[in-house]
């Protein structure tokens, strides 16, 4: 049922009537809008312990603004200890590099990370700031809220090594095998097998060097080939010393994006493309200088 509350007055001797402030209303409900009383009226809902204060009436309809939902805090408390309010007020403050920050009804409790941790030892902030170094080819850079770790220069082309694989002979061997005819392109059936090695690629975005060196000797030229499983990758060609001339050194080097990161198989063939036979690790009539001479096959990944 609704409540019509009216202003009080009284008899004064200066005034014949005096305004008597109106005593807040005490029920065991919220006030409604059809619950009407003097502008800033208090209402005491015993039941909740919760407070109203009427503000305003329009066309008959009061409005009624909650001023204590429930009880108010009267502590906090922290991890270490507890606080009470004094003039309604707790201040929050930081300790150590932790600070504290507030804007309207939110507080912002700022706490660094006081130890960082790397593969070998670790850095605590001075005056709330760590240094980051970088060392060998490794750069650093900074801008805003980010850091840039970069890497750079090193191995045998751009970049930095991240993996190696190497294999080497000394065996000397000789072949007929001839492709008498330049046009004709390198397969592993018309090519003789050499070295492989296996590498499983770090990254797709990585370059992979391929560098070979094959003491190499025989009747007339001769190429090296790679192969990535039976594809043809590239071809080096070899120009040797005739058949009693000591051997040469046939080299071959090539750069190119990994593109997988699956364990693959990258071999070295090699053929004459004149007049065989074509030695390995010997010369042209068989002189091997000992088993001292090796040939190698190497595949380094890089950063790029």
């Amino acid at each position: 049922m609704a409540k019509q509350i009216y202003r009080k007055v009284s008899y004064g001797l200066s005034e014949p009537l005096v305004n008597i402030g109106q005593e807040p209303i005490v029920s065991k409900k919220d006030p409604r809008a059809s619950d009407r009383a003097q502008i800033g009226t208090e209402w005491i809902n015993t039941a909740t312990n919760n407070a109203f204060v009427i503000t305003s009436v329009v066309d008959n309809l009061a409005t009624w603004i909650n001023i204590n939902s429930g009880s108010a805090t009267n502590s906090f408390v922290a991890d270490s200890g507890s606080a009470s309010p004094v003039a309604g007020v707790i201040r929050i403050s930081g300790s150590g590099i932790a600070s504290t920050s507030a804007s309207g009804n939110t507080v912002v409790i700022n706490a660094p990370v006081t130890t960082y941790v790397s593969d070998a030892g670790t850095a605590t902030p001075s005056s709330n700031t760590i240094t980051f170094h970088g060392t060998g080819s490794v750069t650093t850079s900074a801008s805003g809220s980010t850091i840039t770790i970069g890497a750079s220069g090193g191995g045998g082309g751009s970049g930095t090594p991240v993996q190696q694989a190497r294999t080497s002979t000394s065996v000397a061997s000789f072949s007929n095998t001839n492709i008498a005819d330049a046009s004709v392109t390198p397969t592993t059936s018309n090519t003789v097998f050499l070295m492989s090695l296996s590498f499983t690629p770090m990254s797709t975005t990585n370059t992979l060097i391929f560098e070979s060196s094959v003491q190499m000797g025989g009747g007339g030229d001769s190429i090296l080939c790679l192969f990535s499983g039976s594809t043809l990758i590239t071809t080096s060609g070899v120009h040797t010393n005739g058949a009693s001339g000591n051997p040469s050194t046939g080299l071959l080097y090539f750069e190119g994006l990994a593109g997988i990161t699956s364990p693959t198989t990258y071999a070295i063939y090699y053929a004459a493309v004149a007049s065989p036979p074509t030695t390995i690790n010997q010369d042209g009539i068989g002189n091997n200088y000992g088993g001292t001479l090796t040939s190698f096959f190497t595949i380094t990944e890089v950063i790029t």
